[in-house]
């Protein structure tokens, strides 16, 4: 092994030693790549011509390639004597018998080869090796994947089975836990009722911190207005100060019916019946009163409770991460003033 390798690294010396070529052969080279960047820019359009010169080193077997091929597509242009009128072909004869004058293409295949053998080659096992560790990697990945694949899919079933879901129709039985949503929530409401005198007790022990100079604002408003009006309590009284005229809850029906069918009747109502005889509309508006309410801060509303402001405040997530902190807030006084007698109990929801 080392007698090759050696031989091997000595290959173009052993070459110049036994007079093959000349040790100036790279001169003669420069000349051939100057003719060889001439030739390629005309290049008849075949297949197999474009594959040889795109992106690769143009060598003496290109050369040769490249005249074989032209042999077939210059055809037409050869003379009864045998020789050819077409320039591309004299290119690249010329190109070939420079090659092979002086054995230049002897030295420079030796260059080449000794390249590929000493950098190339060696390059292409690494890749290899790395794109088999890649493919071992993405083998176990996988496993993984279908491992956690498999647990996901238990998680799934466990917490459907804790939530009493199947799973067939998981929109509709998702929504129908909806109707279970209003007694729990009457269940919150007393269960807050316990806090009416923590509250109070929090409001006086304010009171004589501040030496009854205290800012007169109300300790937790939200807590408070739901002990004091129930559950019912809209998020829009809390935010105007009013209770609404009219409350117009945000649709849930995001399932379509299956069993709804379009109606055969395609026909355009343009409204005529509205239209009187002396071509006025009547719009009906005759009994139609506005009614504007202003809150304290001078925030104008039409009275009409709207998408998350008609949810009551336990239901509209804003009001209810407020109600959440205040419950904290209640929490963190009584563990402070009362570390060892821990008495309010408030249940923990989000």
């Amino acid at each position: 092994s080392r007698f090759l390798s050696t031989q091997f690294n000595s290959f173009s010396d052993w070459l110049h030693s036994r007079r093959h070529c000349d040790k100036d052969w790279q001169k003669n080279v420069i000349v051939i790549r100057e003719k060889i960047s001439d030739a390629v820019q005309d290049m008849p359009e075949d297949e197999r011509i474009v594959a040889l010169l795109q992106g690769s080193y143009i060598n003496y077997f290109h050369c040769v390639r490249i005249v074989e091929i032209l042999k077939e597509t210059e055809i037409n242009t050869k003379n009864f004597l045998g020789y050819y009128s077409s320039q591309r072909m004299s290119d690249w004869m010329n190109i070939k018998k420079m090659y092979e004058k002086g054995n230049v293409y002897l030295a420079e295949g030796a260059q080449i080869l000794q390249r590929m053998v000493h950098y190339e080659i060696p390059a292409l096992k690494k890749q290899i090796s790395k794109n088999d560790q890649i493919i071992l990697d993405c083998i176990k990945k996988e496993r993984d994947n279908e491992k956690q694949m498999i647990d996901s899919k238990k998680q799934y079933e466990k917490e459907l089975l804790k939530m009493g879901l199947k799973g067939i129709h998981l929109k509709k039985e998702i929504l129908s836990l909806l109707n279970d949503l209003p007694a729990f929530l009457i269940e919150v409401a007393k269960s807050m009722s316990i806090l009416a005198d923590p509250l109070a007790y929090y409001e006086q022990f304010r009171k004589y911190i501040h030496q009854y100079k205290a800012p007169d604002c109300v300790l937790l408003p939200l807590c408070s207005m739901l002990i004091r009006k129930g559950p019912n309590v809209t998020a829009y009284e809390w935010k105007y100060g009013a209770e609404p005229l009219l409350i117009e809850l945000p649709s849930l029906d995001i399932v379509p019916d299956e069993n709804t069918e379009s109606s055969v009747d395609n026909e355009i109502d343009f409204g005529d019946d509205s239209v009187n005889a002396d071509n006025e509309i009547n719009y009906r508006d005759d009994d139609l009163k506005i009614e504007v309410i202003e809150d304290e801060k001078g925030v104008v509303s039409d009275g009409v409770a709207r998408d998350l402001d008609a949810l009551t405040i336990l239901e509209n997530p804003e009001t209810r991460r407020l109600i959440y902190f205040e419950l904290k807030e209640v929490i963190l006084f009584e563990d402070f003033f009362f570390p060892l007698t821990r008495s309010l109990f408030i249940p923990a929801y989000a």
